[in-house]
């Protein structure tokens, strides 16, 4: 039991989904043909939940695992010592290997109902997530055998069949099942808290679904490069937002849809490029509106017309100092800028259309507003 447990603790020491995945695989590495068969042997019915406890909190060991989370571990690997178990007995051949399945299966679906039950109700970190894989992939493999060997059992009603088709419980592991990874999914995808902070009104809502986006990025796996660009589709928009910050090419350089959706935006937000904004804008606005991220994107606008505007003061240059200082002369930005200069450059970026000219008015209006938002 030290082996598995001593696993468990080094998962949780370094946030390794895969490594504790491996604790609850019930097939014995080629390294350690009688890992089972010890683990299961060092217990028994009576004892077991007990013997679970202590290796699961080593003494003097200040492992920390708050209890509500500890109690879900226990019941799991409790749950998977019944499973470990059923398996030994069909290869001993102490149980019929018809009925030995169904224990098998049942011992191995309480398990996984154990697992889902620590997601939803102990708050199971995320990085744990490779041990529904494990718990799904073998509770079908456990409905398959179940289901192939009840098919060559004698059944006590079979002389009533001959004139009627029944293929009630055929399947019958299977779908249950299937029933039950559909939960899981359903569990995986349940929580839309980011998505929904992320279109929220509130800066609160803005920079909680930053850190958590920011979070996922870090724990993403680096191979696990579908992940990684489902996170940069939300995880962009959101900087562009809250910090105003783009993404670098070499970022985006990974994932090629990604760089064809946000790499036109950016330059033109850099550029302050409002004509090219609207138009990478409108090229993308299916995918983004389908993600969900088109409005959040709009906002970038701001960023590009702010960026243009400071082209505007770069480009006014110095003044010298007044006549008859006594620091000398000293050359320091303009800071009076007439509002045609703005209207001008509005009108170079072409951001009204050919023909067309902003007047004074609309133009002082989005400096104001772009005054307060920094004010803010």
């Amino acid at each position: 039991m030290n082996t598995i447990f001593d696993e468990f603790h080094e998962a949780q020491k370094f946030g390794s989904g895969a490594l504790l995945s491996q604790t609850l695989i019930p097939i014995s590495p080629p390294s350690q043909p009688t890992r089972l068969r010890e683990f299961y042997e060092s217990s028994n019915p009576h004892d077991i939940d007990l013997d679970i406890r202590y290796a699961l909190y080593p003494a003097k060991s200040g492992f920390p695992l708050l209890k509500q989370e500890g109690n879900a571990w226990i019941d799991i690997y409790k749950a998977f010592w019944k499973s470990v178990g059923a398996v030994l007995a069909i290869e001993d051949g102490t149980i019929a290997v018809d009925v030995g399945w169904l224990h098998v299966y049942d011992a191995w679906k309480e398990m996984t109902t154990a697992l889902v039950r620590g997601y939803t109700n102990a708050s199971f970190r995320n990085w744990t997530i490779p041990c529904l894989y494990v718990a799904g992939k073998f509770l079908r493999l456990y409905a398959i055998m179940a289901d192939k060997t009840a098919k060559g059992r004698p059944d006590s009603d079979s002389e009533f069949q001959d004139d009627i088709i029944d293929t009630s419980g055929r399947n019958s592991k299977l779908e249950d099942a299937a029933r039950v990874i559909n939960g899981i999914f359903k569990l995986c995808i349940s929580d839309r808290s980011v998505l929904e902070e992320l279109s929220g009104p509130t800066e609160a809502k803005k920079a909680k679904a930053e850190k958590n986006l920011t979070q996922a990025w870090h724990l993403c796996h680096r191979n696990a490069t579908k992940n990684r660009e489902l996170i940069l589709t939300y995880l962009i928009p959101c900087h562009l937002l809250t910090t105003h910050t783009l993404p670098t090419s070499s970022l985006l350089r990974p994932f090629p849809r990604l760089r064809a959706l946000f790499d036109p935006l950016a330059k033109c937000i850099r550029r302050g490029d409002l004509t090219g904004f609207e138009a990478a804008l409108a090229a993308g606005e299916d995918e983004f509106v389908k993600r969900r991220i088109y409005l959040t994107l709009e906002r970038g606008r701001d960023v590009a017309l702010r960026n243009l505007f400071r082209k505007v003061f770069i480009a006014g240059g110095f003044e010298e100092s007044a006549p008859g200082n006594s620091a000398g002369t000293t050359r320091n930005r303009r800071t009076r800028i007439p509002v045609q200069e703005f209207v001008a450059a509005i009108g170079m970026s072409n951001e009204s259309g050919p023909g067309e000219k902003m007047e004074n008015d609309e133009v002082e209006c989005l400096l104001a507003n772009l005054i307060y938002k920094v004010c803010e």
